[in-house]
């Protein structure tokens, strides 16, 4: 399988159309992910834990669907990680974002990695669990774990994304905007408790709460146990209430 790397831009290349839609993306510079970022940096455990698979895992491990599994990977080895775990048939996911930088004098539009040290792999448990048994694998990657929760086992098991998340994120680094950025929970001001989902733009079907962050109203794609993502600027109207009955 070939990894989801939002290195290349869309295919189509084409301008996107904005129906119903008023206003322009920001071009604010994004934050670093560092103090603000809000990863959480907890689950930095042993990648000597045993494998949670056993008949003490979590159900949801172990029945038979593929998640979006997130895996540490060794510093500046996403990319070797990524195509090792493609060999095994694992497709992965590079998240990058566009940020503006000076470049030989120049201001130029660059990608970088948005979570730097962490890749997404989409496979079931048992072919992850096999593959980081591979000692080169094992070398660049291991689980990510879930601070924020205990298997039955005592262990915390790895960190897995909901797919409809999982699709949001990787649709707004896929837009071509340098404004997506990683924030911090506490420079987040939520306008409701309603999920909206965009229904224009590049941005169009992405899913979160709509906040006030860095100065503009986003949407803010919570991606559980690892940390908050904003898009670029959202006008209200591009965005509709997601009903209890589409969740």
């Amino acid at each position: 399988m070939v990894a989801l790397n939002n290195a290349r831009n869309k295919s189509s290349g084409e301008p996107t159309d904005l129906p119903h839609c008023e206003g322009q993306l920001s071009n604010a510079p994004p934050e670093a992910p560092s103090a603000q970022s809000g990863v959480s940096v907890e689950n930095a455990q042993s990648a000597m834990r045993p494998i949670p698979l056993d008949n003490h895992a979590p159900p949801r491990y172990n029945n038979g669907k593929p998640h979006w599994f997130v895996l540490r990977v060794s510093y500046g080895r996403a990319t070797k990680a990524s195509e090792l775990l493609e060999k095994k048939d694992i497709l992965t996911f590079n998240p990058l974002h566009k940020v503006m930088r000076m470049v030989r004098g120049k201001r130029r539009r660059v990608q970088l990695p948005l979570l730097p040290g962490l890749i997404f792999a989409h496979t079931e448990a048992r072919p992850l669990a096999e593959a980081l048994e591979d000692p080169l694998i094992r070398s660049l990657v291991s689980y990510y774990y879930d601070h924020f929760s205990t298997g039955t086992n005592g262990y915390n098991p790895p960190l897995i994304v909901p797919d409809k998340p999982m699709r949001s994120f990787i649709t707004a680094l896929t837009a071509d905007s340098h404004d997506v950025r990683v924030v911090s929970p506490r420079y987040v001001h939520y306008k409701s408790g309603d999920i909206v989902r965009v229904t224009a733009g590049e941005f169009k079907g992405v899913e979160g709460r709509v906040a006030r962050a860095a100065g503009q109203q986003r949407v803010i794609i919570n991606i559980s146990g690892l940390c908050l993502v904003a898009t670029a600027y959202i006008p209200t109207g591009c965005l509709e209430i997601v009903t209890p009955a589409e969740m």
